[in-house]
């Protein structure tokens, strides 16, 4: 099948519509007329992805994360972006994005951490540029973990994520009742204020810096951090079983074997 026709079918499951308007998603790197037989998705085009394409003979890497996130002036191939960028283009490798479009979209990102963690309740939050479109979920617990501590919260979203660790702010004692969740990075006052906005005691995402930590607790908002990579890691195999479904036998799926998160974990 053709990349255009690819391209046809991530429109169905993430609309470009969705996409926050800065975001650079869709086609970042490739011809719409390339024949693709084979298709790797990751969270990442890192170096060790693109190999894996090239060992597969994928012609069609689709990730969350885009691998241009700011517009470039040219390509030096002397820098790691035009060094991957030239070796994608000896192999024929498309390059196409779904990122906060995915995040947003009805089964997308954060709608598959919600499911994954067996909440309930699913409220929407976070229409950041007021254009009717919600980035972030609320949920309530199970009845459970009803009671449960912000402690044990921390530690169950740890073990969801398969992580030995976890960081959290807040009275390890408080009890959790209602969540926001934004998986990826998306600790900030904007966010904060609209889970407390909307009776969230506790609120899920990653990257979270020292200072908003401080502002959130000053909000009376307890804080997860669930780790960027781990968190959005999840919802690539569903995001390749929804290209199945709608390639059927025109082309092979593959989720990458890669694990490409920048942090090491002891």
């Amino acid at each position: 099948m053709l990349m255009n026709e690819i391209i046809d079918i991530m429109e169905k499951i993430a609309p470009s519509n969705l996409a926050m308007v800065k975001d650079n998603i869709g086609l970042s790197f490739g011809s719409k007329n390339t024949e693709v037989k084979k298709i790797l998705v990751a969270l990442d085009a890192v170096d060790a992805v693109v190999d894996e394409a090239i060992e597969l003979n994928a012609k069609a890497i689709i990730t969350h994360h885009p691998m241009i996130f700011s517009p470039i002036n040219q390509i030096d191939t002397d820098t790691s972006l035009g060094k991957r960028i030239q070796k994608m283009s000896k192999y024929d490798i498309c390059h196409f994005v779904a990122h906060t479009n995915y995040d947003a979209v009805e089964s997308g990102v954060n709608d598959i951490m919600f499911e994954h963690l067996g909440l309930n309740s699913k409220g929407y939050i976070m229409d950041m540029e007021n254009t009717g479109v919600f980035y972030g979920r609320t949920a309530e617990l199970p009845s459970t973990m009803k009671n449960i501590s912000l402690e044990s919260f921390a530690k169950f979203v740890g073990n969801k994520l398969n992580l030995d660790t976890i960081q959290y702010c807040g009275d390890p004692k408080n009890i959790v009742k209602k969540l926001a969740i934004s998986c990826g990075s998306a600790a900030k006052e904007a966010f904060f204020e609209a889970a407390v906005a909307n009776q969230c005691d506790t609120y899920i995402t990653g990257d979270i810096k020292y200072h908003m930590a401080l502002y959130a607790l000053d909000l009376g908002l307890n804080l997860v951090d669930a780790p960027h990579y781990y968190a959005e890691n999840l919802s690539m195999a569903p995001l390749a079983k929804y290209l199945r479904q709608h390639i059927g036998s025109k082309a092979e799926v593959v989720v990458s074997s890669i694990n490409a998160s920048p942090f090491n974990r002891i």
